[in-house]
């Protein structure tokens, strides 16, 4: 009857009943109404007679779970399963739960537990230390006084010990070292700073009035920049103009004068920073001077020409222009180039405006490409040691009395060819066959 126990009464829980009606003789599963952790959690009746656990029954891993006999219930036998106390509330924890514990006495290990309620699930879980780890970030070398706090407010960081693998890095927040702070006497590395505002700042032994980079900077003026080694206090990937009285290097000047070591440059560069002109030293002691021509030239035009030992001068040239009418003095001329056999022959023509294709084995030529209204393209086509090799053309090509060519093909043999372009068509002007 309900309420009726054998032995003390359970304080958490009860006991759940189901009557099974099913039987049939063939029958030996039965669906469970609820979950248990084994068949030693259930007290099964089949006919008014106890059933041993494990023996005459047992309870598999199915969901849902299923009382399963070893011989099949008779016809219309009753059975009824009691499930022996089913938890429905539970104690509270006390602190000599937790304080009668031996302590762990060492930081914990990745793989140690930790128990912790779960609020999505509504459920005690635990958890391995390498995740609260994770979630938190490594703070287990932090030394700091009572001005370590979050969210930019101010107070004392102590920073001990920074070496190599230490860093320091800011988000929204900003780190402001005190003006009293003195430093150390030297910095072995600097690595790229944004922006940078100096005034009566020393900088590598010299005194600048104004050092400005970043960028965008701002534009700026100085009165004397002066530095043992500088490479590059002022300027960034888009200056702001700079006025400047002078510029001193490596040696001292009456004149405006930047000193360049070898392998290093003076580039003029543009605003957006992707195209400058370099001067760049030649690596050696020798010294070489650029000297820009007179206002008034002595002929109409001259070029900027270097000698083998990489002495720059401006030479007279004369009026040749390819806009102009010229009289060349000199061969002027294509070079020969040589295509690459292909069975589906490609032909680029503006590297290969003079070419040579030698046939390796028969060939059906595409439409040439990159072709200019006007131009003339020329090819010679050879026949390898075996011969007997033919060649297909493109519609493109066109030919006179629109009759293709049919080409020598003794080996060694070589045909001549001639087109005259309009940016669409090859149009034949010459051909020239077994020329030997």
């Amino acid at each position: 009857m309900s309420g009726s126990y054998i032995g003390k009464e359970p304080q958490y829980g009860y006991f759940e009943k189901q009557r099974i009606t099913t039987a049939n003789g063939v029958l030996t599963s039965f669906a469970l109404a609820f979950t248990t952790a084994d068949s030693t959690q259930l007290l099964v009746s089949v006919g008014g007679v106890l059933q041993e656990p494990g023996q005459s029954y047992t309870v598999d891993a199915s969901t849902p779970q299923n009382v399963v006999f070893t011989e099949a219930p008779a016809s219309g036998v009753e059975i009824f399963i009691i499930w022996m106390g089913k938890l429905t509330t539970g104690p509270s924890f006390g602190a000599a739960m937790l304080t009668d514990k031996t302590a762990l006495g060492a930081q914990p290990a990745a793989t140690d537990d930790f128990l912790l309620y779960d609020a999505d699930a509504s459920a005690l879980k635990k958890v391995a230390f390498s995740y609260m780890q994770a979630a938190m970030g490594d703070i287990t070398a932090v030394t700091a006084g009572s001005g370590l706090t979050g969210g930019g407010v101010a107070g004392d960081v102590t920073l001990n010990a920074i070496g190599t693998a230490d860093r320091i890095t800011a988000n929204a927040d900003s780190l402001d070292i005190a003006a009293t702070y003195v430093g150390q006497a030297s910095i072995t590395t600097l690595g790229t700073i944004a922006s940078l505002v100096a005034t009566t700042a020393d900088i590598n032994a010299g005194t600048v009035d104004a050092v400005i980079g970043g960028t965008t900077p701002a534009a700026g003026t100085f009165t004397t920049l002066i530095g043992t080694n500088v490479d590059g206090i002022i300027g960034a990937n888009t200056p702001a103009a700079i006025t400047g009285t002078t510029i001193t290097g490596n040696t001292s000047v009456t004149t405006a004068q930047v000193d360049i070591t070898a392998q290093g440059d003076l580039r003029l560069q543009d605003t957006t920073g992707g195209e400058y002109v370099a001067f760049q030293a030649a690596g050696t002691t020798t010294t070489y001077t650029l000297t820009m021509p007179a206002a008034v030239a002595t002929t109409t035009g001259q070029a900027l020409t270097s000698s083998t030992a990489g002495v720059g001068s401006w030479s007279d040239v004369g009026d040749a222009s390819v806009g102009t009418a010229n009289e060349w003095t000199a061969q002027q001329n294509f070079n020969n180039t040589a295509l690459t056999f292909d069975a589906t022959q490609d032909w680029a023509l503006t590297a290969n405006q003079v070419a040579t294709l030698t046939l390796t084995g028969n060939t059906t030529f595409d439409a040439p490409t990159q072709m200019v209204d006007g131009a003339f393209y020329s090819l010679i086509i050879i026949q390898d040691g075996t011969g007997s090799r033919t060649a297909s053309w493109n519609t493109v090509f066109k030919w006179a009395a629109a009759t293709a060519p049919t080409l020598t093909t003794t080996a060694s043999a070589k045909d001549i060819f001639v087109w005259r372009s309009d940016g669409t068509n090859m149009y034949e002007v010459g051909r020239q066959l077994n020329v030997s």
